[in-house]
Parts: structure tokens; C-alpha cells; sequence
């Protein structure tokens, strides 16, 4: 297996198709005075009505800039591959241009750029035969970000009453004023889980599978809010039940509001240990997005 894939085939079925695009935690300042919430009832209603009230979108594009670092069994760092890219998303495909890839191994720095394109080639062209052959599921993925993320959410109606929630009195580190609630699923519910590996997520958690889409698996965690909008500033999830071959899978994201309305990650942190037959990933990618354009 080629050491130039990218993070994004490297890890797919991993996590919610990238998603996310779930903060890089190392080296956060000490937690701001919390907000104040007297009807915890209340805020997570409102809470509920902010996150379903952002818009919706399919078609986007952004340049990104991916820290990927490859990790040996004490989870030292081997591999670290810098790419800054351009990422479109329209029509059902989506589209990296890859602009430079870097990787430094024992001190040693290469110029990895052509088989970074090559394989982002590669990976369009079966995003347009997926997108054409209406036989094939389709997974979503990062075509549809604001959808993904609403299903890795607890708040809504039909998820809210699978788990218990937490109001932490410390706040959120470096959010001064922020409302940071843990998530956890509840027992009752925890042992139904599904242990699929993620990545086919389907549209409604614990439902049942839809025809060509496994069901998708649920998520717990840490939500951290603005204590007066109520919009998501940022979140560390990861699988509530056991996920076959994965040991560990984290995702953690910061979030932005564009001037449309529309909710995007601004930083995103992945952190993955799994293995698959003869094959381990332990693997922590890192992305910085900006320059965001809304194509819908």
C-alpha cells in the first residue's frame, strides 16, 4: 500500500466521511468563566432550533491545508505530510486540486506533489462513475458536510431522548462564556449500537438500514455552545458502542458561520487507530479550512 495516498482514501470508512470535518486540542489556553444557563431544559430546546435552522448545502468549495502524521506503536510520530489543496464539491462529486505536498521522514523532507495529484485524479474520476451509476449507494461524504453533521449531533427530537446530558461547570477551554455539554449515550441503547465501520452512514441513526446504506452508528461526546446564540462553536465526539477493527477513533472540530448563514468547520482534527487484516493505521490528520465559496 502506498505511503502517498492520501489522508482522505487512507482513512476512509473511518470516520464520518471526513466530515467534517471534526480542533486541534495540544496546547489550548485554561478554561474561560462559563456561561450561565438556569433552564437547562430550555437551552438544549433552543439548542435544538438553532442546529435546525442552518441552511442547507451540497455544492461548496474551500482551500484546505492537511497535516497528516503517521504514528508507530507508541504513537510517536513517523510520517508527516503538509498538502494545501482546493476542495470542491458540486453536482455529487467531489474534487481535490492539489496545490503542494511535502513529507518528512527522519528528517528528511520530499516533494510528494505528483502522487498526491495522481491519486486525487484517480479518486474524481471514481467520485464520477459513483455519481453516474444510480445502481451504487452513495455514502454522502463530504458533498454533503452540513447533513453530516446534523447526524453526528444528539440534540434533535429523535436523538435527544437516546442520551443523557451534562452541563460541565468548568466551561470550554479558551471560550470564555461558552455553554460546554457532554453527551452520553444511554445504556439502554448503548448495547443496540451497530459495530459497522463507519463510513456508510446512513440518514437515520438506529432506524434500521435503508436499502444500499448501513445504519449509521452513534456518537457521544463533548458540544460546546454560544451561551446567547446557541450556534455550535465546537465539538470532541467519537463512537458511543465498539466498532469493529477500530481501537480508537476521535473526531473534533471548531466551527464557523459563513455570511450566508450556513454552519462550516473552520479546524478539524482526526485521531484513528485501527487495524485491518494485516494492515494498522494509527494516524492523526490535521485540516485548516478557509476561503470558503457556497456553489449551491
Amino acid at each position: 500500500m502506498s505511503r502517498h495516498r492520501t489522508w482522505r482514501t487512507r482513512t476512509a470508512g473511518l470516520a464520518v466521511s471526513g466530515c467534517l470535518a471534526l480542533i486541534a486540542t495540544a496546547g489550548v489556553p485554561p478554561a474561560g468563566r462559563p456561561g450561565q444557563v438556569e433552564d437547562q431544559a430550555a437551552f438544549l430546546a433552543k439548542v435544538a432550533e438553532r442546529l435546525a435552522s442552518y441552511p442547507d448545502y451540497k455544492s461548496w468549495q474551500a482551500a484546505v491545508v492537511t497535516r497528516q502524521t503517521e504514528m508507530d506503536k507508541t504513537w510517536r510520530p513517523q510520517t508527516v505530510t503538509v498538502v494545501t489543496k482546493r476542495v470542491r464539491s458540486a453536482d455529487g462529486v467531489y474534487e481535490e486540486e492539489i496545490g503542494q505536498a511535502l513529507e518528512t521522514r527522519k528528517g528528511k523532507t520530499k516533494d510528494v506533489t505528483a502522487a498526491f495529484r495522481e491519486e486525487a485524479r484517480k479518486e474524481a474520476e471514481r467520485e464520477r462513475r459513483r455519481h453516474t451509476d444510480a445502481t451504487r449507494p452513495r455514502s454522502g461524504g463530504r458533498r454533503t458536510l452540513s447533513l453530516t453533521l446534523k447526524e453526528l449531533l444528539p440534540f434533535s427530537a429523535a436523538q435527544k431522548d437516546r442520551y443523557d446530558f451534562t452541563f460541565l461547570a468548568e466551561g470550554a477551554p479558551g471560550r470564555p462564556g461558552a455553554v460546554a455539554i457532554e453527551a452520553r449515550l444511554k445504556d439502554a441503547f448503548r448495547s443496540k449500537d451497530t459495530d459497522a465501520p463507519p463510513g456508510g452512514a446512513g440518514a437515520n441513526a438506529g432506524s434500521g438500514r435503508e436499502p444500499g446504506r448501513r445504519r449509521l452508528f452513534n456518537w457521544e461526546g463533548t458540544f460546546v455552545f454560544d451561551a446567547a446564540t446557541h450556534d455550535l462553536l465546537g465539538l470532541v465526539a467519537r463512537p458511543a458502542g465498539k466498532v469493529r477493527f477500530v481501537k480508537r477513533i476521535e473526531l473534533a472540530a471548531d466551527f464557523v458561520l459563513l455570511e450566508g448563514g450556513q454552519l462550516v468547520p473552520r479546524r478539524v482534527k482526526t485521531s484513528v487507530d485501527a487495524g485491518f487484516f494485516l494492515k494498522h493505521v494509527r494516524m492523526e490528520t490535521e485540516e485548516e479550512y478557509a476561503d470558503y465559496k457556497i456553489l449551491d
